[in-house]
């Protein structure tokens, strides 16, 4: 086994881990209400449950899209022409290290902005809205 597939290998185990125990977490919820609640209402604790299982379903979108960005980075050599883009731009070692994160992080924020103004409307609202 050679590193590249070592590397895709560690990924695709650490999704999967991920995924499923997001999964099982959601699965096993409570929803049953205590009889004596005082402190909150019933329509109150159906609500945040309601707006944990809408972040939650968001987080299984937003994970599955990041996962295939990143494989299709490795698999298709988007890393590899983002270096040889960057290359023609500067040639020295740190510089190239800095430019080339800036760009991933960049890139990465702008594609997952979205999700992250989704999720701030689920937020805001209080109820979940993925059904």
């Amino acid at each position: 086994m050679n590193y590249f597939q070592l590397v895709i290998f560690i990924l695709s185990l650490d999704f999967l881990i991920e995924q499923v125990l997001a999964f099982v977490n959601l699965r096993h919820q409570r929803m049953d209400i205590p009889k004596k609640s005082q402190v909150l209402r019933h329509r109150k604790i159906f609500s945040i449950t309601a707006l944990s299982q809408g972040l939650t379903k968001l987080s299984f979108y937003s994970s599955g899209f990041r996962y295939v960005l990143t494989m299709g980075m490795f698999l298709f050599g988007g890393f590899g022409w983002l270096d040889s883009l960057l290359r023609h731009v500067t040639e020295r070692p740190i510089s190239l290290a800095l430019l080339f994160f800036g760009v991933l992080l960049l890139a990465a924020d702008l594609l997952m902005l979205p999700f992250q103004w989704y999720r701030s409307s689920l937020s805001k609202s209080g109820t979940a809205l993925i059904q």
